[in-house]
């Protein structure tokens, strides 16, 4: 008799313990909002311009590109490299470190030397921005 009063015993206690309620932790709203505020700031790059259209030139001749940017953040901007796809395209760089609210061009030049035809030439950026890569355009038709 008394194991069957321990075994009913110990069935009201687990049935007991199980009908607790969980309480549920929320996380309020300010905290998120924080933390959103506390996110990394990243410098900012804007082009003017990204894709110079020069139509129809001859061949041999020399184009040239000036791409404007400016930083209109307050971090300074780091041009990390521009990379021109094409060894007929080379570029010159105002400077890799732009100050908050500067300006700054990547001058591309073109070499139509050997390239009749529709062309179209990319040059990428990277950047130390929260978009790190940036396409610069050319596109000439050489007769």
């Amino acid at each position: 008799m008394q194991k069957n009063t321990f075994y009913v015993l110990l069935f009201f206690i687990s049935l007991i313990s199980c009908n607790e309620e969980v309480k549920k932790t929320e996380t309020p709203k300010e905290s998120i909002i924080a933390k959103e505020s506390e996110e990394k700031s990243y410098p900012l790059l804007k082009f003017s311009k990204k894709v110079f259209d020069f139509k129809t030139i001859s061949e041999g001749e020399i184009l040239k590109a000036d791409f404007k940017f400016n930083n209109p953040s307050k971090d300074t901007l780091r041009i990390e490299y521009v990379n021109p796809e094409c060894t007929c395209t080379t570029y010159e760089l105002s400077s890799y470190t732009i100050p908050p609210n500067e300006d700054g061009f990547i001058t591309l030049t073109y070499d139509s030397d050997n390239r009749v035809g529709k062309n179209t030439s990319y040059t990428i950026v990277k950047a130390n921005t929260k978009t790190k890569f940036y396409k610069l355009t050319l596109r000439v038709t050489v007769e």
